[in-house]
């Protein structure tokens, strides 16, 4: 295997383990915060030594990344490098997306509404609407 194609095939494999490794940790705390909610409803479930309790594994794959990005730099690899990219139907792409695009593009696309959904829901939307006019009237000076 050509040194390029196997730098960007590494680089792929670790940006999905890091994205798999950060959806976990997301999930693992906030269910380990509905679980401590039972039991106290009053109970703050996103302190700092929950979240670093589960984002270790990401911070070990995010320096992993880092490092191979910086191989790839020293080594010369440029973006033009890349081998060619096929679609989900197999043939090289062009400009135009292929149809296989398009369906994982909705699939993301419902996918964040049904975060945001499920956001709203749990009632962090106010939780987040409280930090930012916090935020707001700090920085302007008036609280």
């Amino acid at each position: 295997m050509d040194k390029k194609k196997l730098i960007f095939v590494l680089q792929s494999v670790l940006c999905i383990a890091l994205a798999v490794a950060l959806i976990a940790a997301a999930l693992l705390v906030y269910t380990a915060g509905i679980r401590a909610r039972a039991v106290d409803p009053d109970a703050w479930i996103y302190t700092r030594e929950a979240v670093a309790a589960r984002l270790w594994p990401a911070g070990i794959l995010f320096v992993c990344a880092a490092a191979v990005a910086v191989w790839a730099h020293f080594a010369g690899v440029k973006a033009k490098d890349a081998p060619a990219q096929k679609g989900l139907v197999g043939r090289v792409q062009n400009r135009a997306a292929a149809p296989g695009d398009r369906i994982v593009k909705c699939v993301l696309l419902v996918l964040a509404i049904c975060m945001i959904i499920a956001g709203i829901l749990n009632g962090s939307m106010l939780d987040v609407l409280y930090k930012a006019v916090k935020i707001c009237t700090e920085c302007v000076g008036l609280g």
